[in-house]
């Protein structure tokens, strides 16, 4: 599947999370409605430039992945100590899953567009390759 065919549902789910996230937490309104907002332009941005042919096109949003990635990590870290204090054990249990599933898809995307350039690479080597024999 191309990478951003998989951002843009993602960016639908992430947007529908900031229309019910308020409703069921009222203290944390501008969290729920901001958070999920900020990552679905992200998401939606980078996944129209992955579906553009043009490989320029593609440098901003491999950037957009790599830091949604590394925030990602930083969630499950956070996520991970979180867990060991009981006061915020249910904060860490909401956190974690969204920073996994977002996480996963950025760092799919990474793999799959750096193992696609070297294959293509490895191709053109192969291919410009003088003939040898007889």
């Amino acid at each position: 599947m191309r990478p951003g065919v998989r951002d843009l549902p993602l960016a639908l789910v992430l947007a529908a999370l900031s229309v019910i996230g308020p409703a069921l937490e009222e203290s944390y309104r501008d969290l729920w409605t901001y958070l999920p907002l900020s990552l679905a332009g992200l998401l939606t941005c980078s996944g129209i430039l992955l579906l553009l042919p043009s490989r320029m096109a593609k440098i901003p949003a491999l950037a957009v992945h790599g830091l949604i990635a590394l925030v990602c990590a930083v969630a499950l870290l956070i996520s991970a100590l979180f867990l060991v204090t009981i006061l915020l054990a249910g904060t860490a249990l909401v956190l974690a899953p969204p920073a996994l599933i977002l996480g996963l898809n950025s760092a799919a995307t990474l793999w799959q567009y750096f193992r696609g350039a070297e294959k293509s690479r490895s191709a053109r080597v192969h291919q410009t390759a003088p003939a040898t024999g007889s």
